[in-house]
């Protein structure tokens, strides 16, 4: 979805600047791979925070933990 969102962007503001089709082209494949990298690395928070959540639900008491 973010690359969509990037991709019209670039249309909308490069619309009048007269590229040939190959320059289109690259334009698009690097601004989708862009984005791509964009929600990668926003997402290695996410493995962060589920980790630390995970260990925070544990039962202190549960059966088979040496109590």
């Amino acid at each position: 979805m973010l690359a969509v969102g990037m991709n019209a962007i670039l249309i909308f503001e490069a619309r009048d600047v007269g590229l040939l089709p190959m320059q289109w082209f690259w334009l698009f494949l690097i601004t989708t791979l862009v984005a791509g990298a964009c929600i990668w690395i926003v997402s290695w928070g996410d493995d962060d925070e589920a980790a630390v959540e995970g260990t925070a639900e544990l039962p202190a008491d549960e059966p088979g933990m040496g109590s």
